[in-house]
């Protein structure tokens, strides 16, 4: 019986000892955890020898971080105003990826871009709510059970549409794809197989009844240029037969080989694409009418050319001049989009529930027909009169950290500055108060936020710490720099080096017209370089012969001319042109040394105050943990 009881409490001590932070050492009055070093170890971890000899190498790195972190924070360094301001910006659009995150963001991209890989001509039936929507209700689930037992739609949607411009479409709203319509619709009509109708659909304006007539692969976009000539208002038959004929005018122009931007610029009536020779934006799937856009999408070859074709707008003449195929992959574009449309809010607000619930909300006690009455006087701009039960300082609802008042909601409705009832308004302000206040407090419901906040800060500490005891202490120091200079002499001195100049261009053309220049006359390289403005940049100066800016090997030898070369990373060329030669080793001098002298410096500096913080913060490791670890 006791050795069971023993081993229930060795068992119980190792799991004690498992589950609670171990402490790995101590800066002053502060801890460290085993869990924490690792962290930062692992997150950092680039094992150029063995994992205990990276530890090793790490532990000291970590503690002198720790130490210096500490002494930004004592001395209030985190509380400068663009310090403030920029964890602020940092906290929010940490927080807005986090949220987005949570609501499934990473999905919305993937449905979206699979849904961009086809377009879906829709059908609808639509019933608007006028003045009776319950009659609009009857209506439309008349129509759908009958659509159940087979009637025609075409049919259905003549016989309930309210314009005749809807009969004689007969509901046609020709081809869409993803973010065409709002989220809610879209996500109805992507469920639907080809020739299959959804249930009655209930939006602001009416009731709905969506068909798939067909779907197709993404057609992709288009990017054309037209000639549009436009309606005037109130225009009669002779003058649209006018503009008919001038249209076909054109046309035969065209065809006849003159220029089509030339006719765009002269004759457009859209002045904003006449300025660029008639040059529209890119055209995507259900993005203007459908008579147009069948005409763009007919359009099989690059500079086709459309025959003069009438919309409501006027005589349109397209040329086609690019096909854009649906995108293959993922983009950054695709993401910005969902971040842009309504589905990111569909999904946050399917959210606002459960964030209700983390943040404690809890309604207050207030008479809803005198808040309502409150709430009118708002709405209407009329003076808020006394009210026994309502006043300016009623609590509406609270948060654990916040409370949100009367007066709170009055101000929202002002700035919102729409005529709705206050039970609607007091919803979305709730609603947008929880979403606010859940992201301003996020650190305290996500660990992982929490985490890369106090990161960025400890990071945002160690830079001004820095800049105040090291960088900008050494630099002000100019008889410490000189005095460590003559100390240590023998270290700066320049390998065999070239004076040299070095020059670089937007474009290979360019670049090999300067080189030829240059070598002709090298003493007026800078009036050369100059001549081209910001398409050319020049410098010189001496270079060690292995830190030339340059791949390829460079002749010790005056007058030398380098071969034209492509930068790495970017779109730009250079080349080197050798002025003179330094062919043996020679003392740099102070000036020469300058930037080198600062880096050793300032190290120099930096071991001085970690001498002083660790008088100031004594540290202590522990020796049992720590072999833990290795």
């Amino acid at each position: 019986m006791r050795i069971r009881k023993f081993i229930l409490f060795a068992i119980f001590v190792f799991i004690s000892f498992s589950l609670f932070p171990q402490t790995l050492f101590t800066y002053g009055n502060k801890e460290v955890s085993k869990q924490e070093f690792l962290r930062s170890f692992n997150k950092s971890l680039q094992l150029s020898s063995s994992r205990v000899v990276a530890l090793k190498e790490y532990l000291p790195l970590y503690i002198h971080y720790k130490l210096k972190v500490q002494a930004g924070y004592d001395e209030e360094l985190d509380k400068n105003s663009s310090f403030q301001l920029e964890a602020s910006n940092y906290k929010q659009q940490l927080a807005e990826n986090f949220i987005n995150e949570e609501a499934n963001e990473k999905n919305l991209v993937q449905e979206a871009f699979e849904r961009s890989k086809k377009d879906i001509a829709v059908q609808q039936i639509f019933i608007p709510f006028g003045k009776d929507t319950l009659a609009a209700s009857k209506q439309i689930q008349s129509a759908y059970q009958q659509l159940k037992t087979g009637k025609s739609f075409d049919a259905l949607v003549e016989r309930y549409a309210t314009d005749e411009e809807t009969k004689k479409s007969k509901g046609d709203l020709g081809f869409i794809t993803v973010f065409n319509l709002p989220y809610e619709i879209e996500n109805i009509i992507y469920g639907l197989a080809p020739q299959h109708f959804s249930f009655p659909y209930k939006s602001k304006y009416g009731y709905h009844i969506f068909k798939n007539i067909e779907q197709r692969p993404s057609a992709g976009k288009r990017k054309v240029a037209q000639i549009l000539l436009a309606f005037a208002p109130n225009s009669n038959q002779g003058e649209k037969n006018k503009l008919a004929g001038l249209a076909d005018s054109l046309y035969q122009l065209i065809q006849s080989g003159q220029s089509f931007e030339q006719l765009a610029t002269q004759f457009n009536t859209d002045h904003t694409s006449a300025l660029k020779n008639g040059i529209l934006p890119e055209i995507g799937v259900g993005e203007y009418a459908i008579e147009f856009e069948e005409k763009v999408f007919s359009l099989k070859h690059i500079n086709d050319v459309t025959k003069p074709f009438a919309t409501s707008y006027g005589y349109h003449i397209v040329k086609l001049l690019e096909m854009i195929p649906a995108a293959k992959t993922v983009d950054d574009k695709l993401k910005a989009a969902v971040e842009n449309s309504d589905r990111l809010a569909y999904s946050k607000q399917q959210l606002i529930k459960k964030w209700m619930i983390k943040t404690n909300y809890c309604k207050g006690n207030y008479d809803e027909t005198a808040l309502q009455q409150f709430i009118d006087s708002a709405i209407y701009k009329r003076s808020i009169s006394a009210n026994k039960k309502i006043k300016d300082s009623t609590i509406l609802f609270s948060f654990s950290k916040q409370k949100f008042t009367v007066h709170d909601f009055v101000k929202f409705v002002r700035i919102k500055n729409i005529v709705s009832p206050a039970s609607q308004l007091l919803k979305e302000f709730t609603e947008n108060s929880s979403t606010a206040y859940y992201s301003s407090h996020l650190e305290e419901y996500n660990p992982e936020f929490k985490q890369q906040l106090s990161e960025f800060n400890d990071a945002n500490v160690l830079f001004a710490a820095m800049d105040k005891h090291v960088w900008g202490k050494a630099a002000e120091d100019s008889a410490g720099l000189k005095k460590y200079y003559d100390a240590h002499q023998r270290t700066y001195v320049w390998n065999p080096s070239v004076a040299a100049l070095v020059i670089t261009a937007k474009n290979k053309s360019m670049i090999n017209e300067v080189a030829e220049r240059i070598k002709q006359r090298p003493a007026d390289w800078k009036i050369i370089a100059g001549s081209y403005g910001e398409s050319v940049i020049g410098d010189s100066g001496r270079y060690e012969m292995e830190h030339l800016p340059v791949q390829q090997k460079i002749k010790m030898e005056k007058g030398f001319l380098s071969a034209v070369e492509k930068a790495s990373n970017e779109e730009s060329y250079s080349f080197i042109y050798v002025i003179d030669i330094f062919p043996d080793k020679a003392q740099r001098s102070f000036e020469e040394s300058r930037g080198m002298v600062m880096n050793d410096y300032q190290k120099v500096v930096e071991e001085k105050w970690i001498d002083e913080l660790k008088k100031k913060y004594p540290v202590k490791v522990d020796d049992a943990i720590w072999k833990t670890i290795q």
